[in-house]
């Protein structure tokens, strides 16, 4: 998809097209998945009151980190934690991390949020915070000047994705207040390391703390090379922008094997946690006794296709008497699963959402089946239940990307399904 432009950077020698492209990759993606109806259902706030309230506890708790010395700045999801006894559980670092880090959050979903354990626990919500920074920093142009690019690029782009000059220049200059904005935050921290969670949707935190000369650190949380475009890129060497990390925190050696061949990062700056553990009997008796049925499929969604994927659940349903069928939301739908529980009117349908069962991985090692449209999981499924399933509903689905795998098996309906 992003080949043609990739291989003008580099025939072109092109620095500062090279510089902004992850920036722009990711946004031209979204452009052409938009284009080709997929509807995103990510669920963002409307109501003002907890969007203050969020911005003034952000600013009492970076006053607060100026009293503390913590080497690191975790920038997490909110949407990928939970909260219980008064302590934030976040998936990826575990509690004794985030005493040792600043946690600051990502947040579309202030509704939720329990403003007293972040005031206690010290989190900063970056997204707010920063977006009134920069809205300042533009409006007295205390931003860098937009790189300098090529008349013969902007023109390339608009070949390939139908944007204007305009239209990258204002994703442009929203990066550099944005930068602008991280780089005040960063050494008002004072800190020497920087992580992060999805990183592609990170490039002003990223490049702000490599501008600064800060170790920075993804950890993975989704799909890799070859399956998700801004995390691979054309050539033999390493692509050469200061948007991507200097080290990345993987979930297994599959997803190192296929981060060796990406040019994203340096392969020695790869790291793996290990194996996935199995679910033990004890923890799947826990699971059953709270979904109610041994017998289970579970579908992750992706906040995508509903009636699509309403359709095939209540197939599987019928097709599989006496089997629940649980759907996993994915963390930006928050409650916008209604629609799925609207479509699927069904006794043997049920919603398992971080508030009912905080733990993925688990959920997947306990079923009989699982099911997707894509995303990381397919993968972790493969590693706990030996197999998978594509819901093939989407045009040119990124699951068909990388090698053939006869256990990833993809169908359009749950007549297909022949081996359970």
């Amino acid at each position: 998809m992003h080949k043609n432009i990739e291989q003008y950077i580099l025939d072109n020698n092109l620095v500062n097209e090279s510089e902004v492209w992850p920036l722009l990759k990711n946004q031209m993606t979204r452009i052409v998945l938009h284009s080709k109806g997929v509807t995103d259902k990510r669920y963002k706030s409307n109501s003002y009151i907890p969007l203050f309230v969020a911005l003034l506890l952000s600013f009492i708790n970076l006053l607060r980190a100026r009293v503390y010395t913590k080497k690191t700045a975790y920038f997490g999801a909110f949407s990928r934690i939970s909260i219980s006894d008064g302590n934030i559980h976040d998936e990826f670092v575990s509690i004794t991390k985030q005493k040792n880090s600043f946690s600051l959050y990502h947040c579309s979903n202030f509704e939720v949020v329990s403003f007293f354990v972040c005031l206690k626990s010290g989190v900063v919500f970056e997204n707010i915070t920063i977006k009134v920074l920069a809205i300042l920093i533009e409006r007295f142009g205390w931003h860098s000047r937009v790189p300098e690019i090529s008349g013969s690029f902007f023109e390339l782009l608009n070949q390939e994705y139908g944007v204007t000059k305009r239209e990258v220049v204002a994703i442009l200059l929203d990066y550099e207040c944005k930068k602008k904005a991280y780089k005040k935050l960063l050494k008002w921290l004072r800190v020497s390391n920087v992580e992060v969670v999805s990183a592609y949707t990170k490039p002003a935190i990223v490049s702000a703390a490599n501008e600064l000369s800060l170790n920075t650190l993804e950890y993975q949380h989704g799909l890799l090379a070859p399956y998700h475009p801004s995390y691979h890129y054309s050539g033999s060497e390493l692509w050469r922008s200061s948007m991507l990390p200097t080290r990345l925190r993987l979930s297994s050696s599959f997803w190192k094997k296929k981060m060796c061949q990406a040019n994203f990062v340096a392969n020695d700056a790869l790291e793996v946690n290990g194996a996935l553990p199995k679910v033990s009997e004890i923890l799947k008796k826990q699971i059953f006794n709270l979904t109610g049925n041994e017998d289970y499929f579970i579908f992750t969604g992706q906040g995508i296709c509903y009636e699509e994927v309403a359709d095939f659940v209540l197939g599987l349903i019928e097709k599989f008497p006496g089997y629940a069928v649980f759907y996993r939301p994915h963390p930006r739908e928050y409650q916008n699963y209604t629609q799925i529980s609207a479509l699927v009117k069904s006794e043997s349908f049920k919603v398992v959402d971080r508030d009912v069962y905080q733990d993925t991985l688990a959920l997947i090692g306990a079923s009989k089946a699982h099911f997707s449209i894509f995303s990381s999981c397919h993968f972790e499924a493969l590693e706990l239940l030996g197999r998978t399933y594509v819901l093939d509903v989407v045009e040119d689905s990124i699951m068909k990307t990388g090698s053939e795998d006869e256990n990833i098996i993809f169908i359009t309906n749950a007549s297909q399904i022949t081996d359970i």
